[in-house]
């Protein structure tokens, strides 16, 4: 073996060393790395990849808070985006401000995604922003539904959080979805 093959060497043996000792630090650093490997549960709280293990690895995406024949009260075609929605009905269906929605419109069948804005509260304002304008327009009446990731034994008690208001937008109740009645036979 020639001398600079064996400089070579060592040096590809030196970066690589380098590499993992920087990685290492750079792990030890993570707040994942401190919760899920420390000495006394090494590989008991944490899969493969050194995430959390969670009871059940299956996810569900259920309903979380759903928002029932809104009436829109504004379309406002210049805004960036989002739908501004009364503070009381989101704190009533468990929605959060920046949270993602669907909003179904039951007039004319279109359908958006957006992110919620809190209104003023007990204003009654359901004002659709932006681009979503063209779709949604003032006097529509829409569902507005939000969804949360839950894990399957969690799934199998959850209950979303329902709201059903009147042609003011005001709460009329809040309870669980009843199923429609099967027509009668004939």
């Amino acid at each position: 073996m020639e001398t600079n093959d064996i400089e070579g060497a060592y040096a590809r043996t030196s970066t690589v060393c380098i590499c993992v000792r920087l990685l290492s630090t750079l792990a030890e650093r993570d707040p994942w790395y401190h919760r899920c490997h420390t000495d006394s549960d090494m590989g008991r709280d944490a899969d493969e990849r050194g995430y959390p293990r969670s009871e059940s690895s299956v996810q569900r995406t259920l309903l979380s808070g759903k928002i029932h024949r809104a009436t829109v009260t504004d379309a406002d075609l210049d805004y960036e985006g989002s739908i501004t929605i009364d503070a009381e009905l989101l704190a009533a269906a468990g929605m959060l401000p920046n949270e993602l929605v669907h909003v179904w419109d039951i007039t004319n069948g279109g359908r958006i995604t957006t992110y919620t804005l809190s209104g003023e509260h007990g204003s009654g304002v359901v004002c659709v922003n932006g681009a979503a304008a063209h779709i949604v327009q003032r006097g529509d009446l829409v569902v507005i539904a939000s969804f949360a990731q839950v894990d399957e034994v969690e799934a199998e008690s959850w209950t979303p959080r329902l709201v059903f208001v009147d042609s003011h937008n005001r709460i009329a109740a809040t309870r669980a979805e009843r199923l429609p009645e099967a027509p009668s036979a004939r």
